[in-house]
């Protein structure tokens, strides 16, 4: 399996200054004021914001490649799939990939039950990445950077422990349905409802 990496909380950083009620700041200013150094660094939990209607901006560098390493494509996960919308913006990137759980499936990029976004090879030492989220719930963007072998192999092995699940449950419910012809109780069949 392909090393996983993910993000060091002194690589994320939330802007407390870049809450932005109105929804009025441009990607260009918060990039100017990120490099001027205007940023709260993340807590090592990551980026939690709590309840706010405010979008805020977030921002952060992908880790370094390893040295004697050619520079390989990625994979930035948001492992919070409550959140209402999520613009993405690539480094040095002025239009924004918008997702979120508002708008469309099929918008997305990866087509994944998380937030994910292709980062090419090219970009992924170039600059920052910006992301500005907004949602009506809990505001939380755990961040994941993978490289995409081992980002598919994750994603298959949580999809088979889901299936594993469901599939329990659907013998367990289909187990009382039959106790329940035996029986012919109506408070079974509550039970098994």
């Amino acid at each position: 399996m392909e090393l996983l990496q993910k993000i060091k909380p002194q690589q994320i950083f939330a802007a407390g200054d870049f809450e932005d009620p109105h929804g009025t700041l441009s990607v260009d200013a918060v990039r100017e004021r990120f490099a001027a150094g205007h940023f709260t660094p993340a807590a090592a939990s990551g980026v939690n914001l709590g309840y706010t209607r405010s979008a805020w901006w977030v921002g952060f560098r992908l880790p370094a490649h390893p040295d004697g390493l050619a520079p390989q494509p990625r994979v930035l996960e948001i492992g919070c799939p409550t959140l209402d919308r999520i613009d993405y913006f690539a480094p040095g990137a002025s239009v924004a990939r918008v997702v979120g759980d508002h708008y469309p499936f099929a918008d997305r990029a990866l087509r994944h039950r998380h937030f994910a976004f292709d980062v090419p090879a090219g970009q992924a030492d170039s600059g920052l990445v910006v992301l500005r989220v907004q949602s009506d719930g809990t505001l939380s963007v755990p961040v994941v950077v993978w490289s995409p072998g081992a980002w598919a192999d994750h994603s298959r092995d949580t999809y088979a422990g889901f299936a594993i699940y469901f599939g329990a449950l659907l013998a367990l419910l289909f187990y009382n349905a039959l106790l329940w012809t035996s029986i012919r109780e109506p408070m079974y069949l509550y039970y098994v409802l």
